[in-house]
């Protein structure tokens, strides 16, 4: 039987932490690496103002042997600006080449679940690291 503390760490405490850590890499790389490309397209569909890249998102090679297959590679990201926050754009490049470019609305009830994933996020924290300490 596999130990508890391992049961925490590796159930609760790792996705937790991925998902605490994840959106501040996306931020932090998209502001000290940022894809010039991506953002040239994102300045016009985006109000004037501040840019902030907030995810990002890619596809990969999957190869059989020798033979390589491209068609599900792409590199996305998606962007908000300080003129119009709810507005968030998602640019992808597929790996043809051909750009598509998405636009969605940050919503109340899209703000709500986040929350109540990071709730959910702070709660697997506190216990796993409760469940560390008396363990």
């Amino acid at each position: 039987m596999l130990n508890k503390k391992v049961l925490v760490v590796v159930f609760i405490l790792l996705p937790c932490l991925g998902l605490t850590i994840l959106p501040i890499y996306a931020i932090a790389s998209g502001y000290f690496m940022p894809s010039q490309e991506h953002l040239l397209r994102a300045r016009d569909r985006l109000p004037a103002g501040n840019i902030l890249q907030i995810g990002f998102s890619s596809g990969s090679v999957k190869c059989d042997g020798e033979k390589c297959d491209y068609r599900q590679s792409f590199d996305q990201k998606q962007y908000i600006s300080t003129g119009d926050p709810a507005k968030v754009v998602s640019i992808k490049k597929g790996y043809d080449g051909l750009w598509s470019i998405s636009e969605s609305r940050f919503t109340f009830a899209s703000g709500l679940s986040l929350l109540a994933l990071y709730m959910l996020v702070f709660a697997g924290l506190t216990y796993s690291v409760r469940g560390l300490k008396s363990a």
